[in-house]
Order: C-alpha cells, then structure tokens, then sequence
C-alpha cells in the first residue's frame, strides 16, 4: 500500500503561480514576437504530450519542462525571420528558422524559472524525457498547461512539484480568510487541532486480530479532502496532507 504526501495549491496559490507564468509568458512575447501575435491560450492538462522536450533544472529537482512539435519550433523561428514556415522552406532557410524557434524557447524556459522562482536555472537542455507521470497524479503539487499561440500548435509547460513549493514561499498570507470565528481566535487559551483521514466500521472479533501490514478501508476517496477539527468535535476546516521541511503537515482548502 503506498502512502504519498498531497501537495495541493489553494485558490490563493493558484492565482499567484498563474500571475508569474502568464507575466514570464507576456515578457517573453513582447521581446520576441511581433506586436500583431496573439496571446497565449492556457488551460490545465493532464496527459502532457509532444515531440521534443526541453528542460531548464536548477539542483533539487526544480524543473521547468516545455514541450512542442518540430512545427512549433519552425512556426516561432518563421515569425521571427520574417518568414512564412513554407516560405521559408522554400527559400531554403527552415535550418535557420529552426535555430532562432530553439534559440528563443530557451529563452521562455529560463523566463519562466526567473519568474516563479526568483533564480535562474542551468542552460536548458532538449532531449526526449517528458513530464513523470505522477507529476499528473491528484495532490502531485506540479503544475502542467497547454499553451497556444495557433491553433493545432500547442506548447505544453510543466513545472515540477518542487518548483512550485520554490516559487510559493514568496506568497503573503494576510489576504486569507480564517476559517474559526474572531472571538476564539483570540481567546487566551491553546485550542488542539486533529487532522481526521477517515472513517471505517470494524468489528471488535475483527479489531482484536489486526496485525502489521493489514489495511483498513477508509470512507474517504484518495483525492477527497480530509477534515480538521477541534478536539472537543466541531469541524472548522478541509484540508489535504502534506509535508513543511521534515514534518507531516496540512493545507486547509476551504470550510468544514
């Protein structure tokens, strides 16, 4: 039975990693791009697919990885030689086009790093390895979108989950709403919190022979929302398990 630890974005989070990778994204169009090239499209996805693979690391497995089609590449390189991908070709130049669409995704992936990260990663590399797949797991804490600047042209961005746990300890907490009421916030007394991961039904012949290693089904789906509660009962919170530094932690994400 493996147990993993959920890394979960709260609304708050979200919105902040969005704003970064969607003002990386702007910076980068408005150095590169002519000024008539549309915005980015961008959506969630969770089957990340494409032809090549390029990956800005920065050591503990902070990890951008953008992926797209050969056409992708020579569509950005066209743009930016002033030429049509099949004109191009035609006039010979698409090894060019080529060279300058690398040349400047290199660009968006360090772009990219800087901006959620505030550093800035080795020289990005291409090569074949896509996105692990539990990067697409529910609670995975990575973040993978599908970005497009022309339709059937995608160019898929993946952050990997340390990265994004990098790029959110800048984010400032004083907008968040407390979920327990105002007056027993500030009662001057310490209030012990429990983390409930479920419930089952067992019978005491049952009870009586558990041993290491059997498993209790929880009443809880694996991407359901755990509870948190006062130890005297009430409920005042959601929250998903996960780990801060070398402990067992919570992230509450909503009201009980």
């Amino acid at each position: 039975m493996e147990v993993r630890p959920y890394l979960v974005l709260g609304a708050s989070d979200q919105r902040f990693l969005l704003e970064r990778i969607d003002a990386a994204l702007a910076a980068w169009r408005e150095d590169w791009l002519p000024g008539n090239t549309p915005e980015f499209r961008r959506e969630p996805v969770s089957q990340p697919q494409a032809e090549r693979w390029l990956a800005a690391d920065a050591g503990e497995r902070r990890r951008v990885l953008l992926g797209c089609s050969s056409g992708w590449i020579a569509e950005v390189g066209a743009l930016l030689t002033a030429q049509t991908p099949n004109a191009a070709a035609a006039a010979g130049v698409p090894e060019l086009a080529a060279q300058v669409g690398e040349a400047v995704l290199k660009g968006l992936a360090v772009g990219i790093f800087r901006y959620c990260s505030g550093t800035a990663p080795a020289k990005p590399q291409w090569g074949e390895e896509a996105p692990p797949e539990t990067w697409a797991r529910p609670g995975a804490g990575a973040a993978i979108y599908r970005c497009e600047l022309s339709p059937g042209l995608p160019l898929i961005l993946a952050l990997s989950p340390e990265l994004v746990a990098a790029s959110l300890r800048k984010t400032q907490g004083a907008a968040r709403e407390p979920l327990v009421a105002a007056w027993r916030a500030i009662e001057p007394c310490a209030v012990i919190v429990e983390a409930v991961v479920g419930e089952a039904e067992v019978e005491l012949g049952e009870l009586s022979q558990l041993a290491a290693g059997d498993v209790i089904v929880l009443d809880r789906r694996l991407d359901d929302p755990l509870l948190l509660r006062l130890d005297i009962g009430d409920p005042v919170g959601q929250i998903h398990l996960g780990t801060a530094g070398e402990k067992k932690a919570v992230q509450v994400v909503g009201p009980a």
